[in-house]
C-alpha cells in the first residue's frame, strides 16, 4: 500500500502547485488564484473511509491526503498535467 500513498503524495503536491482546468490558466496572479480556487473547490475530495465503485474495495485515506474519483482524477491528468490517454500507456 506504500506505493499508493507515494503516488497520492506526488499527485497532490503537484496539484497544489500547478492547478489547471479545461482551459489555459490566466497569467495574472490574482486571476490565477481565483481560477485555481474555483477548480479546487469543484473537486470532490474525499478522506477517511472511501468506498470504491461496485464495492471492489474500501480505502482508508488519512487526513493529510485526498481521494479523487475518476472524473476529478481525469481533470488532473488530462486538463492540469496535459497527459492524454494515449500518453498514459507507452505499451498500448
Amino acid at each position: 500500500m506504500r506505493p499508493l500513498s507515494t503516488l497520492l503524495s506526488a499527485l497532490f503536491l503537484f496539484f497544489s502547485l500547478h492547478v489547471n482546468a479545461d482551459s489555459t490558466p490566466p497569467k495574472d496572479p490574482e486571476q490565477y488564484k481565483a481560477w485555481a480556487q474555483q477548480l479546487w473547490q469543484s473537486m470532490n475530495r474525499q478522506q477517511g473511509e472511501v468506498h470504491l465503485p461496485d464495492g471492489i474495495a474500501t480505502l482508508k485515506v488519512p487526513s493529510d491526503f485526498y481521494y479523487l474519483d475518476a472524473k476529478d482524477a481525469e481533470k488532473i491528468l488530462v486538463d492540469v498535467w496535459e497527459i492524454r490517454p494515449a500518453d498514459m500507456c507507452s505499451a498500448c
